[in-house]
């Protein structure tokens, strides 16, 4: 049984950002970086690259862990 009183505290170790609105104008198939979409997350390429500006914060690293919750509450590691 998990005892909230025993949690590690997570504080100053892991960054939590939400979503960010890429804009759809810079979406395309060929040209960019790659896009990961909610639908990408159960795989491990994505079909969607991105050209535009960004704020470097969503950059996703090797190991990161994201987290999908679209109506449905799924952790994947990238």
């Amino acid at each position: 049984m998990f005892e909230l009183d025993k949690a590690p505290l997570l504080n100053g170790k892991i960054e939590v950002l939400s979503g960010f609105a890429f804009p759809s104008s810079g979406f395309n198939q060929l040209d960019g970086l790659p896009l990961i979409r909610i639908r990408d997350l159960g795989g491990s390429t994505t079909e969607v690259r991105f050209r535009g500006a960004y704020d470097p914060a969503y950059r996703v690293s090797k190991g990161d862990l994201l987290v999908a919750m679209d109506g449905d509450f799924e952790v994947h590691r990238w």
